[in-house]
């Protein structure tokens, strides 16, 4: 039939006698439209601008690298389906996205990550972006293709992403060339999800924020945080806080073990709800001094039954 001209419409609306107003609206055919794409931030240089796809297929490393190599924050729009790296990302400045999705492949590898902040001469902020290991459960290779490491960083701040699934930890916090340890480091209301390794691997830091967090964690490989610095000479790790996260652990959530002749200070783990087999199991090698664990529940069963020694 013919289309109704605007004020026709108008006036038939008004007119009871033909049709209510909802029974003529609820006929109407239902119009889809696509919810407008997030402009990039002010400052920030957008990843599609460097030819980065998000199609699931294309290999995006290269253009997600050029992106972050301007040294100026970047922005990941959400793509059609997810931006695929084959890779490590090197990032130096912030990061934010419309809870854009980066997958890679681990295979336990350092090279398999997907970022990586060494030695950063300014703070970073990394954001709303959901970083996908793809691990499926495999027990054999390595265990170091991190969702984000860091390595020698100071100043980084790591909140309100997704980190899903990676060979190795979610999050990774190491010396760079035992020299350099990350210092000042802020992990807080992200959702750290069935790492294969840990969810946040505290190797050499000090301050460090582990807060308001979802913590899952399937298996009972290593546990949840770990506070384990390397046998270099070097490693340390003080003043760490775990405060007030959600938590599903198959085994330990908090791990201390080893030392290079520095005592683990200032570890507090406080505020902790959810399910875990064991809530600390620290070695004497750990040299922990004066931890505080306080006002941590458990709630439900324990995950599973304690492993073996």
């Amino acid at each position: 039939g013919k289309g109704l001209p605007f004020l026709g419409l108008t006036a038939l609306l008004n007119e009871e006698a033909m049709v209510s107003r909802r029974a003529f609206l609820s006929a109407l055919p239902a119009l889809a439209l696509p919810l407008p794409a997030m402009a990039a931030p002010q400052g920030f240089v957008d990843v599609k601008a460097f030819g980065a796809k998000g199609d699931g297929r294309t290999d995006d490393t290269a253009a997600i690298r050029a992106a972050h190599a301007t040294g100026k924050p970047v922005w990941y729009p959400r793509p059609p389906v997810f931006y695929r790296i084959t890779g490590w990302v090197r990032v130096l400045a912030d990061v934010s996205g419309d809870s854009a999705e980066v997958r890679c492949l681990g295979d336990g590898s350092i090279e398999k990550g997907i970022f990586y902040i060494q030695q950063n001469k300014a703070p970073i902020t990394i954001q709303g972006m959901v970083l996908n290991g793809l691990y499926k459960g495999q027990t054999k290779g390595g265990q170091w293709s991190a969702g984000i490491s860091l390595k020698g960083a100071r100043r980084v701040t790591i909140t309100r992403n997704v980190i899903r699934a990676p060979y190795g930890d979610c999050v990774y916090l190491g010396s760079l060339d035992a020299k350099i340890g990350c210092r000042n480091i802020r992990i807080v209301e992200n959702q750290l999800l069935d790492p294969r390794r840990c969810n946040v691997a505290v190797v050499c830091a000090d301050t460090v924020l582990i807060q308001g967090n979802t913590i899952r964690k399937p298996n009972s490989f290593v546990g949840a945080v770990d506070l384990e610095p390397d046998g270099n000479g070097f490693d340390y790790v003080t003043r760490v806080q775990v405060i007030d996260n959600r938590v599903e652990v198959d085994g330990d959530f908090i791990v201390a073990a080893g030392n290079n002749g520095v005592m683990s200070e200032g570890v507090v783990v406080r505020g902790n709800r959810g399910r875990w087999q064991r809530l600390s199991y620290v070695t004497d090698s750990a040299r922990l001094c004066r931890p505080v664990f306080a006002d941590n529940k458990l709630e439900g069963p324990a995950a599973i039954a304690p492993r073996k020694k």
